[in-house]
């Protein structure tokens, strides 16, 4: 009895060891969740409130560079529009030959041309300041043959939808890894088998989508991030996620995130 006793706590202490050896090669005190359950829970947490702090980083990032970018344009525009205004009102004093005003007129149609090139400036990934929603769209087209200008961006604003997914199918947030890159409606579902979950996203304008598989958090688990990297995604899932059929939508404008998403 003494023996098995001893042998018992040899076998422990040999355990522990491991445990300790294992923890000083990686750095991490929770190998596994068993090794604190607890603490588990709290690092899955921390890591999904990291990747919303992250994103809400790499936002603000996006968000400087596209404003410092627009009012760098508004500025030279306005340079513009103040040396036409200047040329518009020697002209109009009735003191200038034909050759002059020629030469005014010339001059303001150059500085139409740079108007019109300064409102076609992109930023990122090819996109589009200053055409609304139609960011893959330049924004301003001139007619070759009559060098008529047309906008032919949109003037809507798309603001994220505040309602909450969670009471509807499990799906906390969507965030976008890359703003631009995710900017667009997609279709989504969802399959359950044993505690499993098949998500698939799908864009819908050019096809492009992505599936992922993994477990469903536990009962009282914390909602945890499903990466879908090659869509510039995340969708953050917690312990109610439910089968979802794929002709829900939502949509990611570039800044927030609209969606219509209902269980099926």
């Amino acid at each position: 009895m003494l023996t098995q006793h001893t042998a018992a706590n040899i076998m422990a202490n040999a355990d522990a060891m491991q445990q300790t050896q294992r923890q000083l090669t990686t750095g991490k005190r929770i190998l596994r969740p068993g090794d604190d359950p607890a603490g588990a829970a709290v690092g899955v947490r921390l890591r999904s409130q990291n990747l919303r702090d992250e994103q809400y980083l790499r936002n603000i990032e996006q968000s400087r560079t596209w404003l410092d970018t627009t009012d760098s344009v508004l500025g030279d525009i306005g340079d513009l529009l103040g040396r036409a205004r200047e040329l518009s009102v020697q002209a109009s004093t009735g003191t200038l030959g034909a050759g002059d005003t020629a030469q005014v007129a010339e001059e303001i149609n150059a500085i139409r041309n740079q108007i019109i090139s300064s409102l076609n400036r992109t930023v990122d990934v090819d996109q589009h300041l200053f055409s609304g929603q139609m960011t893959d769209t330049v924004p301003v087209s001139v007619d070759p043959t009559t060098g008529i200008a047309t906008f032919v961006g949109d003037t809507g604003v798309s603001l994220p939808n505040p309602t909450d997914l969670t009471s509807a199918n499990g799906i906390d947030q969507v965030l976008a890894t890359s703003p631009l890159t995710a900017k667009g409606s997609y279709s989504i579902e969802v399959s359950i088998n044993n505690g499993q979950a098949t998500v698939t996203a799908t864009r819908t304008a050019d096809g492009k989508s992505e599936t992922q598989t993994f477990a469903i958090p536990g009962t009282g688990a914390p909602p945890v991030p499903v990466e879908f990297a090659s869509l510039g995604l995340n969708l953050v899932v917690n312990e109610n996620l439910t089968t979802i059929n794929g002709n829900n939508t939502f949509e990611v404008d570039g800044v927030g995130l609209a969606h219509d998403i209902a269980p099926a």
